[in-house]
Order: C-alpha cells, then sequence, then structure tokens
C-alpha cells in the first residue's frame, strides 16, 4: 500500500486514482490522511467526491468544509495565490521570464 507521502505531489488525476483505489480498498483512514495532507485545490475536489464515514470529528469538521468549498473558486484563489508569492527577477537563471518562485522576504536573495 502506498503512504500518502509517497503520492501528496501526483497531478489532480493521479490523487483521483489513488482516492478511488482507497475508497474502493476499504481503506479510510488513508484516504482521510491523503484528502487532508494534499495542496488545498486537491484536498476540495477529493473531499466533494469521496465521503468519509466515521471520521474523528475534529477531521469531519474539516473534511464538511473541504467538501463544501467551491471547486472552482478555490482553484482561482490558488493560482491567484501562486502567481503572486512569485519575486520578478530580470536576471533569474533559467527562467524566460525572470520569475523565482521564492518567498519574498527581505532574506531572498
Amino acid at each position: 500500500m502506498a503512504t500518502t507521502e509517497r503520492i501528496a505531489w501526483k497531478d489532480a488525476a493521479g490523487l483521483d486514482r489513488q482516492a478511488a483505489r482507497l475508497q474502493r480498498g476499504s481503506h479510510g483512514e488513508v484516504l482521510r490522511r491523503l484528502i487532508l495532507s494534499v495542496p488545498l485545490a486537491d484536498g476540495v475536489r477529493l473531499a466533494a467526491r469521496h465521503r468519509l464515514p466515521g471520521a474523528p470529528p475534529a477531521d469531519r469538521a474539516l473534511l464538511d468544509r473541504l467538501a463544501a468549498a467551491d471547486e472552482r473558486l478555490v482553484a482561482e484563489v490558488v493560482a491567484t495565490a501562486a502567481r503572486d508569492s512569485c519575486t520578478f527577477h530580470p536576471r533569474a537563471v533559467g527562467s524566460p521570464d525572470g520569475c523565482r518562485s521564492v518567498p519574498a522576504t527581505p532574506f531572498s536573495r
């Protein structure tokens, strides 16, 4: 059985396939951990598609909120945040647009 840590960075289709396999195999605990550990947009999509009965109360509240979120809006907000988190350096090596994905802090180089 693949662990959540090994699959967390698959693309959306890969995460969807893994979640479906976990649900078919009645691996609710691993599926719950997967949903709660992937990037936000993926977690929203997976929570809406895979309902998990018997989750602990703290997880149930978060799973319910994820499932109720608007997938399209969350994806848009995540994309905007990713785009806005870029700092632009005209001479960034290996980047045609001059963007380096690093936090914009006084200590970034």
